[in-house]
């Protein structure tokens, strides 16, 4: 996953292009253009689908959007450090469609702080942890530390301090320190927030400067008074990942105008292959994709991908013409787009052919992501 400055560099704009038929006009439309295959410099061969999608009615958006795209537009909105309540109304999409999901309730615990709704996110943080040993970590009688997810912890000091509960953030504050190790930069943002709340609080115990120093010293480049707890990472949440593949203009694309929001993926399907077209190891290709205000795939063309493959190129472009988009927006409303789109497969993210297709509903059946914490932090301007 990326961290908010990786998005500074996204092209402000992108082609306006006339307005184009609704997908019921199209579909009255016919014979369907065949696949044509299209020169490409190098090792790269362009295949363009055009083809109609053929997999029913689509989700509304963004309520009948699979849990997954709801999740990794929440990991989106954060990132990219736009206004908190997007990416609580994310999350709740995500956990009204998978109830009890862990890394939703993550998500939404980081934007209640990002939000500054602190008694809010001190509930969910509670809730994360369980009752009973939250209670033990406030009241500093937690016989270890072994288990406890160090951001939750922190996330709960914050919780704590943000609602002035200066003693059991402070508490909280030096076990987190304890939990990353106390001489590590992680810890730097509990001394920098613990000399914050002490100045803060004009208590009498404690050494504001002193913590303050130590922040500086194990971090002398950062600015850790502003940290929040990093958002999960999610590796072994295989669904997230096509929702989450970085979106950029494609080189094709003519800069007219402003965009304030790029494509966003809604419904992913995978293409199908017959066994043996995808071998042991990963596989990549590049699509370009031509997306229409109402987030409608309109063509896919295959930039590059392995060479001598071209069912495999020809199903991953007839694949992405069943996608979904949320469309590029500008401050005037969606706009169409071009994009490019980094596909990778392998075998278990295929589903390969033996017989006639059968319906693809869109909604993958998705196991309970593992509570899993990564090394991804963003910095909003927001202190307790």
């Amino acid at each position: 996953m990326r961290n908010a400055s990786e998005h500074a560099g996204i092209p402000a704009r992108l082609p306006l292009r006339e307005s184009r038929k609704l997908p019921a006009e199209r579909a009255s439309e016919s014979p369907r253009r065949p696949l044509r295959l299209v020169p490409a410099a190098g090792l790269a061969l362009g295949i363009l689908a055009t083809v109609a999608a053929v997999a029913g009615p689509l989700p509304d958006r963004p309520g009948e959007a699979p849990p997954e795209a709801s999740l990794a537009a929440a990991i989106r909105a954060i990132e990219e450090e736009r206004p908190p309540t997007e990416a609580l109304e994310r999350t709740r999409v995500a956990l009204a469609a998978r109830p009890g999901w862990r890394l939703a309730e993550r998500l939404r615990a980081i934007a209640l702080l990002r939000a500054s709704s602190w008694e809010g996110a001190l509930t969910a943080h509670r809730t994360l942890l369980g009752e009973e040993l939250a209670a033990s970590l406030e009241e500093g009688t937690a016989e270890t530390l072994a288990g406890v997810p160090p951001d939750l912890l922190f996330g709960m000091a914050l919780s704590h301090d943000g609602l002035g509960d200066v003693r059991v953030a402070e508490r909280l504050y030096r076990s987190y320190a304890d939990a990353v190790g106390a001489s590590s930069t992680e810890a730097a943002r509990a001394y920098a927030r613990l000399a914050g709340l002490l100045e803060r609080s004009a208590v009498t115990w404690g050494d504001p400067a002193a913590e303050r120093a130590k922040a500086e010293a194990l971090d002398p480049g950062g600015a850790p008074a502003t940290w929040l707890p990093p958002i999960p990472d999610c590796p072994d949440v295989p669904e997230l990942a096509p929702y989450l593949v970085p979106i950029r203009i494609a080189a094709s694309a003519e800069p007219e105008s402003t965009v304030v929001r790029l494509p966003l993926l809604s419904r992913y399907r995978a293409p199908r292959v017959r066994s043996g077209e995808v071998g042991g190891e990963p596989v990549s290709l590049t699509l370009e994709l031509h997306i229409d205000p109402l987030g409608v795939v309109e063509s896919a063309e295959v930039l590059s991908g392995p060479e001598n493959a071209c069912a495999l190129h020809v199903a991953a472009a007839t694949a992405a013409m069943t996608w979904l988009f949320e469309p590029a927006l500008t401050e005037d409303g969606p706009t169409p787009a071009r994009i490019e789109y980094d596909l990778s497969l392998a075998v278990q993210d295929t589903s390969v052919a033996s017989g006639p297709a059968e319906p693809d509903t869109g909604r993958a059946e998705s196991p309970a992501a593992p509570d899993t914490t990564g090394t991804l932090p963003w910095e909003p301007a927001v202190t307790p």
